[in-house]
């Protein structure tokens, strides 16, 4: 990647989280979202076998995106290549960060399971995207957490947060078009997940939660002032 693609990278998965927690916690956050279990097992199931193939070299090529072997089936490696890395001290950073940033937003604005779902599927789709031509061998999480962010991002745009979302998903915006432009295959995954987000319901899940919580409270409320009035 180019000196000023790598460094929209970086702006994108900030900007990804910041456009989703904007949206889940307008009021904002009393501090920084500690991680839930389903978000460190997450972390946990790519951040092990990146650990692992620093002592087990061979790892990575039993385990990346190989489009040939892909062919010859093996498709598991669709799967396996989003827990490796082939980027380096630098690359490997970068991803780690990247899923710990998208993922801790993603707990507060979904579900786990739409959390998993989209990371996991996102990624084995933008495999199947950027394998056949683009990049044949390879792997890494940072499609797969691309796809995410990306999606929350969409999501955000299309919920009654919006107002709330607009400002950072602007950036996210900016930092696609360069990596467009820079012709960064990322980018593919980065549509991609615009596209996920597309998908309904919409809106943030800790919203839901305080709605819910709000019509509990007045429920209660109104039976305390109906007993006092008997």
């Amino acid at each position: 990647m180019s000196a000023v693609v790598a460094v929209s990278a970086w702006v994108l998965v900030v900007a990804c989280a910041a456009t989703a927690l904007r949206a889940a916690r307008p009021e904002g956050l009393d501090g920084p979202p500690r991680p839930g279990p389903a978000t460190v097992a997450l972390w946990l199931l790519v951040a092990v076998p990146t650990v692992l193939q620093v002592f087990l070299p061979g790892l990575l090529t039993a385990l990346r995106r190989d489009w040939p072997l892909v062919l010859d089936g093996q498709a598991w490696r669709l799967v396996t290549s989003l827990v490796v890395q082939d980027g380096g001290l630098a690359g490997t950073a970068f991803n780690l960060f990247a899923l710990v940033v998208v993922a801790l937003a993603a707990q507060e604005y979904w579900s786990s399971t739409r959390t998993w779902v989209t990371f996991w599927l996102g990624g084995v789709a933008a495999n199947l995207v950027v394998g056949p031509v683009l990049e044949p061998v390879g792997a890494g999480n940072s499609m797969a957490t691309l796809v995410l962010g990306c999606a929350l991002v969409a999501d955000a745009l299309l919920s009654r947060a919006r107002r709330h979302a607009v400002p950072a998903a602007a950036v996210v915006l900016a930092c696609v078009v360069v990596m467009a432009v820079g012709r960064d295959y990322h980018a593919l995954a980065c549509l991609l997940g615009l596209a996920a987000g597309a998908l309904p319901p919409h809106g943030p899940r800790a919203a839901g939660r305080e709605v819910a919580r709000r019509g509990v409270s007045q429920r209660r409320t109104r039976r305390r002032g109906s007993s006092d009035d008997r």
